[in-house]
């Protein structure tokens, strides 16, 4: 009888999509980054085992550039916002203000505090406070 996924035990598959995120991992290269998460979103397609194993991956560091991107953020289930330990806040352009619904949300507990944050300010001007 032929052996199939099912007989393959779901530790190994764990142990295959880690070694996919460390390498990947390892370098801060934004194309690099780009092409680990094409990776682990095309791995997630394969199975709901192989989801729960790559969602972590996916969400561990996100960069939001717009309003648009915080609202999503705040929109997606509690237990996904807990993958997230690296949060990027980049204005890179004149906008409406946006990046202090971040940190309110941070405040308010809807997003973790455990969550590192960073803001790069490159050519916009808005407020960051509450």
């Amino acid at each position: 009888m032929p052996t199939t996924g099912a007989d393959v035990p779901q530790e190994i598959f764990g142990i295959l999509l880690d070694t996919f995120a460390q390498t990947k991992r390892v370098s801060l290269n934004i194309e690099e980054s780009k092409e680990m998460r094409n990776l682990m979103s095309q791995c997630s397609l394969v199975s709901k085992f192989w989801a729960g194993r790559c969602r972590p991956r996916l969400f561990f560091r996100l960069t939001l550039r717009s309003l648009e991107d915080v609202n999503t953020l705040l929109s997606l289930p509690t237990a996904v916002k807990s993958y997230i330990f690296y949060l990027h806040l980049e204005e890179i352009q004149p906008s409406v203000p946006w990046t202090h619904h971040v940190y309110c949300a941070v405040h308010d507990g809807r997003l973790s505090e455990r969550s590192s944050l960073s803001h790069k300010l490159n050519g916009a001007c808005t407020p960051t406070s509450f």
